[in-house]
Protein backbone atom coordinates (compact mmCIF):
# COMPACT_ATOMS: atom_id res chain seq x y z
CA UNK A 1 0.00 0.00 0.00
CA UNK A 2 1.43 3.37 -1.02
CA UNK A 3 0.18 5.18 2.06
CA UNK A 4 1.99 2.72 4.32
CA UNK A 5 5.14 2.80 2.19
CA UNK A 6 5.10 6.60 2.20
CA UNK A 7 5.05 6.72 6.01
CA UNK A 8 7.64 3.96 6.31
CA UNK A 9 9.85 5.88 3.91
CA UNK A 10 9.74 9.26 5.63
CA UNK A 11 10.28 7.58 9.00
CA UNK A 12 13.90 7.16 7.96
CA UNK A 13 14.40 10.91 7.64
CA UNK A 14 13.98 13.98 9.85
CA UNK A 15 10.32 14.82 9.31
CA UNK A 16 7.74 16.00 11.79
CA UNK A 17 4.16 14.78 11.44
CA UNK A 18 1.18 16.93 12.43
CA UNK A 19 -2.08 15.12 13.10
CA UNK A 20 -5.64 16.27 12.61
CA UNK A 21 -7.43 17.29 15.85
CA UNK A 22 -9.56 14.16 15.72
CA UNK A 23 -6.63 11.79 15.32
CA UNK A 24 -4.64 13.70 17.93
CA UNK A 25 -7.40 12.93 20.41
CA UNK A 26 -7.44 9.23 19.49
CA UNK A 27 -3.67 8.82 19.84
CA UNK A 28 -3.47 10.85 23.05
CA UNK A 29 -6.14 8.71 24.72
CA UNK A 30 -4.39 5.50 23.67
CA UNK A 31 -1.04 6.74 24.98
CA UNK A 32 -2.51 7.85 28.30
CA UNK A 33 -4.39 4.56 28.72
CA UNK A 34 -1.18 2.56 28.32
CA UNK A 35 0.90 5.00 30.36
CA UNK A 36 2.85 7.78 28.68
CA UNK A 37 6.19 6.88 30.25
CA UNK A 38 5.78 3.21 29.30
CA UNK A 39 4.86 4.04 25.71
CA UNK A 40 7.77 6.47 25.48
CA UNK A 41 10.19 3.75 26.54
CA UNK A 42 8.73 1.13 24.20
CA UNK A 43 8.94 3.26 21.05
CA UNK A 44 12.60 4.10 21.82
CA UNK A 45 12.19 7.81 21.17
CA UNK A 46 15.32 9.96 21.09
CA UNK A 47 13.57 12.98 22.57
CA UNK A 48 13.06 13.72 26.26
CA UNK A 49 9.99 12.35 28.01
CA UNK A 50 8.72 15.86 28.68
CA UNK A 51 8.96 16.68 24.97
CA UNK A 52 7.12 13.48 24.06
CA UNK A 53 4.31 14.38 26.47
CA UNK A 54 3.92 17.73 24.70
CA UNK A 55 3.90 16.00 21.33
CA UNK A 56 1.13 13.65 22.43
CA UNK A 57 -0.90 16.57 23.70
CA UNK A 58 -0.66 18.70 20.55
CA UNK A 59 -0.46 15.92 17.93
CA UNK A 60 3.05 16.49 16.63
CA UNK A 61 5.54 13.63 16.34
CA UNK A 62 8.87 12.82 14.81
CA UNK A 63 8.21 10.58 11.84
CA UNK A 64 10.22 7.69 13.30
CA UNK A 65 8.40 7.95 16.63
CA UNK A 66 5.04 8.07 14.89
CA UNK A 67 5.73 4.93 12.90
CA UNK A 68 6.83 3.06 16.03
CA UNK A 69 3.86 4.42 17.95
CA UNK A 70 1.41 3.17 15.33
CA UNK A 71 3.01 -0.27 15.44
CA UNK A 72 2.81 -0.35 19.22
CA UNK A 73 -0.83 0.76 19.28
CA UNK A 74 -1.66 -1.59 16.37
CA UNK A 75 -2.86 1.27 14.19
CA UNK A 76 -2.67 0.47 10.49
CA UNK A 77 -0.39 2.93 8.70
CA UNK A 78 -2.98 3.44 5.97
CA UNK A 79 -5.45 4.68 8.56
CA UNK A 80 -2.72 6.72 10.23
CA UNK A 81 -1.93 8.38 6.89
CA UNK A 82 -5.49 9.65 6.65
CA UNK A 83 -5.18 11.16 10.12
CA UNK A 84 -2.21 13.35 9.19
CA UNK A 85 -2.81 17.04 8.50
CA UNK A 86 0.67 17.82 7.12
CA UNK A 87 4.37 17.07 7.44
CA UNK A 88 7.45 19.27 7.75
CA UNK A 89 11.15 18.59 7.30
CA UNK A 90 13.21 19.54 10.33
CA UNK A 91 16.81 18.94 9.25
CA UNK A 92 19.50 16.40 10.04
CA UNK A 93 19.75 17.67 13.61
CA UNK A 94 16.17 18.40 14.79
CA UNK A 95 17.37 20.10 17.97
CA UNK A 96 19.37 22.69 16.04
CA UNK A 97 17.14 23.07 13.00
CA UNK A 98 13.94 24.92 12.23
CA UNK A 99 10.87 23.45 10.62
CA UNK A 100 10.62 23.85 6.86
CA UNK A 101 7.39 24.96 5.25
CA UNK A 102 4.78 22.23 5.84
CA UNK A 103 3.28 20.12 3.08
CA UNK A 104 0.05 18.16 2.89
CA UNK A 105 0.27 14.48 2.05
CA UNK A 106 -0.93 13.62 -1.47
CA UNK A 107 -4.42 12.21 -1.77
CA UNK A 108 -4.06 11.40 -5.45
CA UNK A 109 -0.85 9.44 -5.82
CA UNK A 110 -1.01 9.43 -9.61
CA UNK A 111 -0.72 13.22 -9.57
CA UNK A 112 2.18 13.00 -7.11
CA UNK A 113 4.00 10.51 -9.33
CA UNK A 114 3.37 12.68 -12.39
CA UNK A 115 4.93 15.67 -10.62
CA UNK A 116 7.92 13.50 -9.71
CA UNK A 117 8.32 12.41 -13.32
CA UNK A 118 8.29 16.06 -14.40
CA UNK A 119 11.11 16.88 -11.99
CA UNK A 120 13.09 13.83 -13.12
CA UNK A 121 12.81 15.21 -16.64
CA UNK A 122 13.16 18.98 -16.37
CA UNK A 123 13.69 19.61 -12.68
CA UNK A 124 16.56 21.08 -10.78
CA UNK A 125 16.34 21.07 -7.00
CA UNK A 126 12.63 21.83 -6.34
CA UNK A 127 12.25 23.90 -9.54
CA UNK A 128 10.74 22.92 -12.87
CA UNK A 129 12.21 24.42 -16.01
CA UNK A 130 9.07 25.37 -17.92
CA UNK A 131 9.63 24.58 -21.58
CA UNK A 132 5.88 24.50 -22.23
CA UNK A 133 3.37 26.73 -20.39
CA UNK A 134 0.80 23.93 -20.19
CA UNK A 135 3.27 21.80 -18.21
CA UNK A 136 4.08 24.70 -15.91
CA UNK A 137 0.38 25.09 -15.16
CA UNK A 138 0.03 21.36 -14.46
CA UNK A 139 3.01 21.56 -12.09
CA UNK A 140 1.44 24.50 -10.24
CA UNK A 141 -1.93 22.80 -9.98
CA UNK A 142 -0.49 19.65 -8.41
CA UNK A 143 1.55 21.66 -5.92
CA UNK A 144 -1.44 23.69 -4.84
CA UNK A 145 -4.24 21.15 -5.01
CA UNK A 146 -2.44 18.05 -3.78
CA UNK A 147 0.32 19.33 -1.52
CA UNK A 148 -1.01 22.70 -0.37
CA UNK A 149 2.20 24.38 -1.54
CA UNK A 150 2.16 27.81 -3.17
CA UNK A 151 4.80 27.94 -5.93
CA UNK A 152 6.54 31.02 -7.22
CA UNK A 153 7.92 31.95 -10.62
CA UNK A 154 11.50 32.68 -11.56
CA UNK A 155 11.96 34.65 -14.78
CA UNK A 156 15.42 35.66 -15.92
CA UNK A 157 16.48 37.46 -19.07
CA UNK A 158 17.39 35.13 -21.94
CA UNK A 159 16.59 32.02 -19.88
CA UNK A 160 13.72 29.56 -19.84
CA UNK A 161 11.21 30.40 -17.05
CA UNK A 162 11.18 28.29 -13.90
CA UNK A 163 8.53 27.47 -11.32
CA UNK A 164 9.80 26.72 -7.83
CA UNK A 165 7.89 24.78 -5.22
CA UNK A 166 9.82 26.66 -2.56
CA UNK A 167 9.50 23.59 -0.36
CA UNK A 168 12.40 21.87 1.37
CA UNK A 169 9.83 19.44 2.76
CA UNK A 170 8.82 18.34 -0.76
CA UNK A 171 12.43 18.13 -1.90
CA UNK A 172 13.41 15.94 1.04
CA UNK A 173 10.32 13.75 0.60
CA UNK A 174 11.25 13.16 -3.04
CA UNK A 175 14.83 12.42 -2.02
CA UNK A 176 13.66 9.94 0.62
CA UNK A 177 11.08 8.11 -1.51
CA UNK A 178 12.50 8.39 -5.04
CA UNK A 179 16.17 9.08 -4.26
CA UNK A 180 15.72 12.34 -6.15
CA UNK A 181 19.19 13.90 -6.04
CA UNK A 182 19.72 17.06 -4.03
CA UNK A 183 22.58 18.00 -6.40
CA UNK A 184 23.95 16.89 -9.80
CA UNK A 185 20.64 15.28 -10.65
CA UNK A 186 21.26 14.28 -14.26
CA UNK A 187 23.82 11.53 -13.57
CA UNK A 188 22.21 10.10 -10.43
CA UNK A 189 18.51 9.52 -11.10
CA UNK A 190 17.15 5.98 -11.09
CA UNK A 191 14.00 4.06 -10.19
CA UNK A 192 13.69 3.20 -6.50
CA UNK A 193 11.60 0.37 -5.06
CA UNK A 194 8.94 2.94 -4.11
CA UNK A 195 8.53 3.69 -7.82
CA UNK A 196 9.10 0.26 -9.35
CA UNK A 197 6.68 -1.51 -6.99
CA UNK A 198 3.96 1.15 -7.23
CA UNK A 199 0.60 0.38 -8.91
CA UNK A 200 0.51 0.62 -12.70
CA UNK A 201 -1.47 3.85 -12.72
CA UNK A 202 1.22 5.55 -10.65
CA UNK A 203 4.10 4.17 -12.72
CA UNK A 204 2.25 5.25 -15.86
CA UNK A 205 1.81 8.76 -14.42
CA UNK A 206 5.52 8.98 -13.61
CA UNK A 207 6.50 7.89 -17.12
CA UNK A 208 4.04 10.39 -18.61
CA UNK A 209 5.47 13.24 -16.56
CA UNK A 210 9.02 12.24 -17.45
CA UNK A 211 8.33 11.98 -21.18
CA UNK A 212 6.12 15.09 -21.28
CA UNK A 213 9.02 17.16 -19.98
CA UNK A 214 12.05 15.45 -21.50
CA UNK A 215 10.83 13.24 -24.35
CA UNK A 216 11.06 13.93 -28.07
CA UNK A 217 8.86 12.86 -30.98
CA UNK A 218 11.07 11.95 -33.94
CA UNK A 219 8.69 11.93 -36.89
CA UNK A 220 11.40 11.04 -39.41
CA UNK A 221 12.00 7.67 -37.80
CA UNK A 222 8.56 7.17 -36.28
CA UNK A 223 9.90 7.07 -32.77
CA UNK A 224 9.62 8.63 -29.35
CA UNK A 225 12.94 9.10 -27.59
CA UNK A 226 14.27 10.27 -24.29
CA UNK A 227 17.89 11.00 -23.36
CA UNK A 228 19.59 10.85 -20.00
CA UNK A 229 23.06 11.23 -18.54
CA UNK A 230 22.15 8.38 -16.20
CA UNK A 231 22.55 4.94 -17.84
CA UNK A 232 20.89 3.39 -14.80
CA UNK A 233 17.76 5.50 -15.28
CA UNK A 234 17.45 4.45 -18.90
CA UNK A 235 17.77 0.76 -18.02
CA UNK A 236 15.23 1.17 -15.19
CA UNK A 237 12.88 2.98 -17.57
CA UNK A 238 13.11 0.09 -20.03
CA UNK A 239 11.88 -2.28 -17.33
CA UNK A 240 9.08 0.06 -16.27
CA UNK A 241 7.87 0.34 -19.87
CA UNK A 242 7.70 -3.45 -20.18
CA UNK A 243 4.96 -3.46 -17.54
CA UNK A 244 2.79 -1.92 -20.25
CA UNK A 245 3.99 -4.25 -23.05
CA UNK A 246 6.04 -1.36 -24.39
CA UNK A 247 9.38 -2.48 -25.85
CA UNK A 248 12.20 0.03 -26.25
CA UNK A 249 15.69 0.18 -27.69
CA UNK A 250 18.64 1.56 -25.74
CA UNK A 251 21.30 3.28 -27.84
CA UNK A 252 24.12 5.18 -26.17
CA UNK A 253 22.49 7.75 -23.88
CA UNK A 254 18.98 7.53 -25.33
CA UNK A 255 15.95 5.25 -25.23
CA UNK A 256 13.79 4.80 -28.34
CA UNK A 257 10.23 3.54 -28.64
CA UNK A 258 9.14 2.66 -32.17
CA UNK A 259 6.47 0.78 -34.09
CA UNK A 260 3.41 -0.59 -32.32
CA UNK A 261 4.76 0.42 -28.93
CA UNK A 262 4.36 4.08 -29.91
CA UNK A 263 0.70 3.51 -30.78
CA UNK A 264 0.18 1.60 -27.53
Amino acid sequence: NLKSKFLEGIASNSFYIYLTPEFTHVIKNEVQARGTAKVFKEICSKMALESFEICARIGRYRSSDFKNLCQLLEIDLEKAYDGIKEISYRGANPRRSKNSKPMRLPKNFSEFFYLTGMLFGDGTHDKLVVGKPVLGQRFENILQEQLGTKPFHRNYANKTPEISAGSTTLLQALNTLFDYPLAKKAHKIHATDFLSTAPNECVSAFISGYFDCDGTVEKSRGAISISSASPRMLKDLQLLLLRFNCASILQDNALYITGNSVKY
